[in-house]
């Protein structure tokens, strides 16, 4: 009769532990769930801003060219040039605008499905904000910081814990109404602990390590913006002083045509790194606040 009560109170604390772990998955999957939906939307909005970005260079590429184009046209007016030379600047030019149209297309139907997964109406946007200021970025910020976080708000880290605190009330319960160290329970018991312990530390310690490569990205692109800045203003005080030249008749045409392209590379190679930057920012406030491993 004593063992019989011993087991119904064991299995009645047992059948609490389980309640109690069910309860707080849900809750975990919920902030799961929550997770993935705002990961996959931010990748969506990640994915958006690079679609515009490209097409902005492309637009500023096909500016560049109209220019040159239309400087080939007086020159073949003039007799410089041959046609079939005007005729291939034109077939570039035609091949630069439809492959143009051809992403913006697509970026409407990014566009689109953004609007379906928020049930907002975000087709009217004109200009996407690229100046994103992460919510966890300093110039000294801590690593140990951010990885703590990371590790703190992972729901994929916090299901584990769930898990392993579950065997691990129930092998105290174990101990408390039997006690022995031996039988298939006890085996089962200690074996959970160990590998969810061991899944946990090797979990946590790979969420901990994208942490250093995440600043060290940052950094990396904020060098790579100070350098494209250097190269811009460089093309474009160049293009400055050779069409004053032109303008005295001391160079030709054709030799401003490849300082405009200079220029326009340079600057697509900085709002490229802008871009890159913004994407860096986005996914360190996704790995603090989600424990997202960084890729």
């Amino acid at each position: 009769m004593k063992r019989y009560i011993v087991d119904m109170q064991k299995n009645a604390e047992t059948l609490g532990y389980q309640a109690e772990k069910e309860l707080t998955k849900l809750q975990n999957n919920v902030d799961l769930v929550k997770g993935n939906v705002t990961v996959g939307v931010t990748k969506l909005y990640m994915g958006i801003l690079e679609m515009e970005s490209g097409i902005e260079t492309q637009n500023m590429l096909y500016g560049v060219r109209s220019d040159i184009h239309d400087e080939l046209i007086k020159m073949y007016d003039q007799g410089l040039i041959s046609e079939f030379d005007l005729f291939s600047s034109q077939t570039e030019l035609s091949k630069l605008k439809l492959a143009i149209e051809k992403l913006e297309i697509q970026e409407q139907g990014l566009l689109m499905t953004l609007n379906n997964m928020i049930g907002l109406d975000v087709l009217e946007e004109t200009e996407m904000d690229r100046n994103f200021e992460s919510r966890y970025y300093k110039d000294n910020v801590s690593i140990r910081d951010i990885a703590n976080k990371a590790v703190e708000n992972s729901p994929v880290l916090e299901a584990l814990r769930i898990d392993l605190d579950f065997y691990k009330n129930n092998y105290d319960l174990y101990q408390k109404y039997d006690g022995y160290e031996f039988g298939t329970e006890y085996e089962d018991l200690t074996y959970q602990i160990e590998k969810l312990t061991s899944e946990l530390r090797e979990n946590e310690a790979s969420l901990r390590s994208d942490a250093n490569y995440i600043i060290g990205d940052i950094a990396a692109k904020k060098k790579m913006i100070e350098s494209y800045s250097k190269a811009y203003n460089n093309a474009t005080q160049k293009l400055k002083q050779a069409e004053k030249q032109l303008e005295l008749g001391l160079i030709k045409q054709t030799d401003v045509h490849g300082l405009m392209v200079s220029q326009a590379s340079a600057l697509m190679n900085l709002n490229n790194a802008k871009r890159d930057l913004t994407s860096a920012m986005i996914k360190l406030d996704m790995y603090v606040d989600y424990g997202v491993a960084y890729e």
